[in-house]
């Protein structure tokens, strides 16, 4: 989509949707929608660059307290009325209102008085591992408590009142770009909707609100991508914990990272009261219902919870979807479960093809994952739809057509489509930043956009009913025009990052873990390690200096 298609998506938008006319900047997802992350935060939406914070009002004194003695390292006592004097500080620091105008919440901290000396204390808002005060955390606390509270209230109001809150840069980032946003795609969608009408944004909130939830419930994986890390897949736990003590000498200890990870990705066996409260508030006005991971076809409960849907005749009325590895055949589910259900699409994560398809995703084989896709489409129930997410990035963008081509070649995929979705959806990696496609120097974007833009990406004759012949040609001139902009934020938006120093990051990364799972990128795509300048033996005398 480029600005011409963009503002036409959104005067289709305003046409179905008048109050788009009067806050063109509205979003639908804070009204109706809530996601649990793999380590049980709470976010309005998987594209929100932190987390749903509680404000100081609805942490109780226990819990500051508790908060600060977390960043209080001294170990000394503090003086007669400090103590409360720091407390005061802290509820007036952690204001939604107030922490919601930061660009960045990674890294706070606050000046308190302690023994009549002021120092800045961090504020670890988002802990790994540890009980999170600063945010809904799903390990104590409900989707509910998460939707009613006042940062999404305060997130709400923004939206009324035609700001573009912060928390939503990656969304007024693309659409700056002329690419079609999530917050776009949702307003296209449900503007045609008569499910969702276009009173929510103006109906009370209440627990009924919630009609579609994204939930990754845990962390449990079986696969290794290299654009994932241990927050989102177990497997890269041990792996992250090999690299720590190998390259950058850390002791293992149990308080690392990626132990907390796991440790953080089980709250779903711990919140009784979570999943209560989907029984009770949340099922029955639900509309829809998003399955990630993880991986979501590996999950115990998951499974148990669309039995449970099924069971109580809700299925019927959910829209239900899944983001998949596509190692997994769920032939129960396929058979049995996903037929009771108003439409179910499954979303494949296919990054590549063959050996750069497995180097990416280590732990996926091929072939396997093929032959799942092939039976899936051969034996789904007709409510079920299919499609193909890659998430574009440095190790694929010049390999684009070689998935396109892998395409053809699949049984029924696109004569059995729907209409009105795409069976290919292209998504633009925005962070690591050190695999982002804008770090690549000039020279071999230029070869990528020759290849790219002179490749034919028009689909075979038999789909021309459906309006698709020119979707991969826009499809592709987004990632392009993306790719050519240049422009890497960091998190905290204050400076673009320098290139040289993100291709260097990505050096590093692909290195560690080609030493760690006896892999050569230079085996695998001799090309891309040439622009990156990536050479094995070069990296071995940087990094293990002992070894040569």
């Amino acid at each position: 989509m480029n600005y011409q298609e963009l503002r036409e998506a959104e005067r289709r938008i305003k046409r179905e949707a008048p109050i788009f006319k009067e806050i063109p900047t509205l979003c639908y997802l804070p009204f109706m929608h809530i996601e649990a992350t793999t380590t049980g935060e709470c976010k309005q939406c998987c594209m929100a660059t932190s987390a749903i914070m509680r404000d100081y009002s609805e942490i109780d004194t226990e819990e500051l307290l508790e908060l600060l003695d977390e960043i209080d390292h001294d170990g000394r006592d503090w003086l007669p009325g400090e103590k409360s004097e720091a407390l005061l500080k802290l509820k007036d620091y952690m204001q939604v209102d107030k922490l919601m105008a930061l660009p960045d919440t990674s890294n706070l901290s606050v000046k308190l008085v302690k023994r009549d000396v002021e120092r800045e204390f961090n504020i670890p808002l988002l802990r790994v591992g540890e009980k999170d005060i600063g945010h809904w955390n799903l390990a104590d606390n409900t989707l509910t408590d998460a939707f009613l509270g006042k940062f999404m209230h305060k997130l709400r109001d923004d939206f009324r009142n035609g700001k573009k809150p912060i928390n939503c840069s990656r969304c007024w980032d693309e659409e700056d770009a002329g690419i079609n946003s999530k917050r776009i795609s949702f307003a296209e969608h449900f503007s045609h909707n008569d499910t969702i009408p276009d009173t929510i944004f103006t109906d009370p909130i209440t627990e009924k609100g919630i009609q579609y939830i994204d939930l990754k419930l845990g962390n449990l994986c079986n696969l290794k991508c290299r654009i994932c890390d241990s927050k989102s897949s177990s497997k890269w736990a041990q792996e992250d914990i090999d690299s720590l003590i190998i390259f950058d000498g850390i002791a293992k200890t149990k308080t690392m990272a990626p132990y907390r990870r796991l440790k953080l990705g089980n709250w779903p066996n711990e919140n009784k009261n979570f999943w209560n409260d989907i029984s009770e508030n949340v099922l029955p006005n639900l509309k829809y219902l998003e399955f990630t991971g993880g991986e979501p076809l590996l999950i115990q409960e998951h499974f148990d919870l669309i039995q449970q849907i099924v069971d109580d005749d809700l299925a019927k009325n959910i829209h239900l979807s899944y983001n998949t590895n596509g190692t997994q055949l769920p032939t129960h589910a396929i058979e049995n479960l996903w037929p009771q259900f108003k439409t179910v699409r499954l979303s494949f994560s296919i990054d590549d093809v063959g050996k750069r398809y497995e180097y990416q995703r280590y732990g996926a084989n091929w072939d396997n994952v093929h032959n799942n896709i092939t039976y899936m489409l051969n034996n789904k129930s007709d409510n079920v739809y299919m499609e193909i997410t890659t998430t574009v990035n440095i190790f694929n963008i010049m390999n684009l057509p070689d998935i396109h081509d892998w395409l053809r070649t699949l049984p029924n995929f696109i004569l059995e489509h729907s209409p009105n979705m795409s069976y290919w959806y292209i998504n633009l990696l925005h962070t690591p930043e050190y695999l982002n496609i804008c770090l690549l120097p000039d020279y071999a974007k230029t070869n990528i956009e020759h290849r790219l833009t002179n490749y034919n990406w028009l689909l075979p004759s038999h789909t021309t009913g459906y309006g698709l012949q020119n979707q991969f040609n826009h499809n592709i001139l987004n990632v392009v025009e993306f790719m050519n902009t240049n422009v890497i934020i960091e998190p905290d938006a204050s400076h673009n990052i320098d290139t040289t120093v993100l291709r260097a990051k990505a050096r590093e990364k692909i290195f560690k873990h080609d030493y760690l799972r006896k892999e050569n990128f230079q085996d695998i795509d001799p090309w891309l390690a040439s622009v990156l300048q990536y050479d094995y033996k070069e990296m071995v005398k940087q990094w293990l200096p002992k070894t040569t």
